[in-house]
C-alpha cells in the first residue's frame, strides 16, 4: 500500500474523486481539517530550524565551511 493510501486509510487525509462518468480524470487529497493547524505549525518550526542550521553551515572567518558538529566542538573548546 502506498503512503498516500495509508494516510487515507488512517483518516488523516481525505480523498475526493472528481471523475466524470466513471473515468478517473482528477483526484484531490487534503489533510483533514482537525490536523491542519498542527501540521502548519510543525512546518513553520522545521523552517526555523533550517534557518538556524544554515548559520552553522556558513563559511568560517578563515573561509572554511563549518558544519554543525564542528561548530559544537569549537564551542566546547572555547568554553573550557
Amino acid at each position: 500500500m502506498t503512503e498516500l493510501k495509508q494516510l487515507v486509510a488512517s483518516g488523516l487525509v481525505e480523498r475526493r474523486d472528481l471523475s466524470d462518468g466513471g473515468v478517473v480524470r482528477h483526484v484531490e487529497y487534503n489533510l483533514i481539517e482537525s490536523i491542519r493547524p498542527a501540521t502548519f505549525l510543525l512546518l513553520e518550526q522545521l523552517e526555523q530550524w533550517a534557518r538556524v542550521l544554515e548559520q552553522f553551515d556558513s563559511p568560517a572567518p578563515n573561509g572554511n565551511l563549518l558544519n554543525a558538529s564542528q561548530t559544537r566542538s569549537t564551542r566546547k573548546a572555547h568554553s573550557r
